[in-house]
């Protein structure tokens, strides 16, 4: 039986042939049977409330984001609480990342010299520079960008995970890239894109 489903309610099966034609009251349902399920598993990998909350709530994001393509022939609940159990586990490797490098993601310079002549002491310097204006960042909105964009999400997931709308997701980008361009060339780091948090 479908979790969270009573014997006349329809199959998640009906419902994602629903969901596919453009039912947003069946979306709404397939949401409300499967998240508490979704957070429950991330919350036994993640062992914490909010972060098993965010799990879930991209795990559904990408559950229906990736619907178009999920094949019938496979069963349902494997194929989204394996989405589930996938999402919890990068969030999980993400934090032991930044817990290695002290909050910050793990610089990808090579162990002593990158190319153009920046050596480790010079790389880390302006990484140091860069966590310095990060801090300086007044609103939280850009600060929370700059954290998720640091973890790995991309501009569309922080919309989906934050509620908010593509512009404005966008807006917020502008305004902290702008944030720590200036304060990076206040800090001697002129035209030096590559400590910005969206450079991948």
């Amino acid at each position: 039986m479908d979790p969270g489903a009573s014997t006349n309610d329809p199959s998640d099966e009906e419902l994602v042939r629903r969901v596919l034609a453009g039912d947003r009251a069946a979306e709404y349902e397939l949401d409300r049977r499967w998240r508490g399920r979704l957070f429950g598993l991330a919350r036994r990998i993640l062992r914490g409330d909010d972060r098993a909350e965010e799990a879930a709530q991209l795990a559904m994001w990408r559950v229906f984001h990736n619907l178009p393509r999920y094949d019938p022939a496979r069963p349902l609940q494997q194929w989204i609480l394996t989405i589930g159990r996938n999402t919890a586990l990068d969030l999980l490797r993400r934090e032991k990342a930044r817990a290695k490098v002290g909050g910050a993601e793990p610089s990808e310079e090579p162990p002593d010299e990158e190319p153009g002549g920046r050596d480790r002491a010079a790389k880390e310097e302006e990484l140091a520079a860069l966590r310095g204006c990060i801090a300086t960042l007044k609103k939280e909105k850009s600060r929370k960008w700059v954290e998720l964009t640091k973890a790995g999400f991309s501009d569309a997931e922080i919309g989906r995970i934050l509620h908010r709308s593509p512009n404005t997701i966008l807006g917020w980008k502008k305004k902290a890239l702008e944030h720590l361009r200036r304060c990076m060339e206040g800090r001697g780091f002129k035209d030096d894109e590559r400590g910005c948090p969206e450079a991948d």
